[in-house]
């Protein structure tokens, strides 16, 4: 009976692995090494929004880099940001640093 179960537990085992093998292995990226760090791109498939627009957004991991939320060496890409310039003479009458 012990070896019955045994080799249930065996072959679900197998089964379970090769199904999440197939899974990994249909990871749809780009894998480059740059000055001898892997990295690799996984683009993200998201929903089309409004006007059928949607995000451009990646997984990216880079060997070698910091930590993340995502993770040791993971960051999410494609994030609109918003930054501030140095004043100029044109626009502001003023030129230097933002205080």
């Amino acid at each position: 009976m012990i070896t019955i179960n045994k080799l249930f537990i065996l072959l679900v085992t197998i089964v379970s692995l090769s199904t999440y093998a197939n899974l990994v292995t249909n990871l749809e990226g780009e894998a480059k090494v740059n000055n001898g760090y892997l990295s690799y791109i996984t683009p993200l498939a998201l929903p089309q929004g409004i006007n059928k627009l949607s995000p451009n957004l990646s997984i990216n991991y880079t060997q070698g880099s910091g930590s993340s939320p995502l993770g040791l060496g993971f960051k999410l890409s494609g994030l609109p940001s918003v930054s501030r310039c140095a004043k100029t003479e044109k626009i502001d009458g003023i030129e230097h640093g933002v205080y």
